[in-house]
């Protein structure tokens, strides 16, 4: 996968599978009736082997968190992260269609992940993720709003 840096070999210091939690609240207010169906936020993690740390992504609304965590602090911090939340395994890949009209966390996970998505909604990433070959780590069981369907939205 090329690098926007043109370094060579900084391949060793990227996340090669990033985990992505779909979270079913959110501290939003406005985002709670927005955000249709069982998930209602994103964030995303990974694991660096080369120097032993893990990275965390959290887009907020009013700002996005970026933590860079040692192994040996890391433990409390996925517990935090992922504990009653559907988690997806991807591998990062080559994006040819993004779609940059809309900033959200969904938009801001894909393209840091790598995932292939025009997503504009939790629930329509996560099918994304699994249609692209994310692994199912954890899942959450499905609670669909009645009335509210995923067909405005296109697959990538």
């Amino acid at each position: 996968m090329d690098n926007s840096l043109g370094l060579v070999g900084v391949e060793s210091f990227s996340v090669a599978e990033w985990h992505i939690v779909f979270r079913t609240e959110t501290r939003v207010p406005w985002l709670k009736w927005r955000a249709w169906g069982r998930f209602k936020h994103v964030l995303c993690f990974g694991y660096v082997p080369v120097a032993d740390c893990w990275v965390f992504f959290d887009p907020g609304d009013s700002k996005s968190d970026l933590l860079i965590v040692p192994t040996s602090m890391v433990d409390p911090i996925l517990q935090a992260v992922a504990s009653d939340d559907a988690v997806l395994k991807v591998r990062p890949q080559e994006c040819r269609r993004r779609s940059r009209m809309w900033v959200s966390c969904v938009q801001m996970v894909a393209h840091l992940c790598g995932v292939p998505s025009c997503a504009l909604r939790p629930d329509t990433f996560w099918r994304h993720c699994v249609e692209n070959g994310a692994e199912v780590i954890t899942d959450v069981r499905p609670v669909w709003n009645q009335g509210r369907s995923e067909e405005g939205e296109q697959s990538a």
